[in-house]
Order: structure tokens, then sequence, then C-alpha cells
């Protein structure tokens, strides 16, 4: 048995065993680890649909749908402002 220690708040080792893998993660405390597993399941599910597709690495977002619908919609704060009136 062993400990590992790092100073990054979060890491992720991948065992491969040949036909099958591990996957650990270690998650500083001050972090939702549930937050930090739904990222890693949309990544995840990411590289294995881009495996098929050909997609990029750096095309593929960690958030949930929900969660970039919800982001998106906190950043429109597009506004008409009136030509004649100064900012």
């Amino acid at each position: 048995s062993g400990y590992e220690r790092t100073n990054y708040p979060i890491t992720l080792s991948v065992d491969d065993y040949g036909d099958d893998f591990r996957m650990t993660t270690q998650i500083d405390g001050w972090m939702d680890p549930q937050r930090i597993l739904s990222y890693m399941e949309v990544v995840l599910e990411g590289l294995l649909e881009g495996l098929d597709s050909g997609a990029e690495v750096k095309d593929i977002g960690i958030l949930a749908p929900s969660e970039l619908e919800e982001l998106e919609s906190f950043n429109n704060t597009k506004v008409d402002y009136p030509k004649d009136k100064t900012v």
C-alpha cells in the first residue's frame, strides 16, 4: 500500500491493464467532488465520442449541457443602447 501526495488540486491517474483500466482521482478537500466528477464524466464521454468523429481535444468541453445553457444565459447581457446618448 502507498500514499501519493501532490500540490495540484485535482489529479487523475489511469492504470492500463491491457484489456481493462482503472482511474483514480485525488481531489483537494475544498473542492466539491461531485462537481469535479460530473466534469470528468462529460470530458470522458467527449473523448470517447471524439474517437469516432475525429474531434480535436481542444473542442471537447467540460460543462454538462444544462450548466453550459445556464452559463450562456447568465452571460447574455446584451442590451440595446440609444445611438444618440453618450455613456
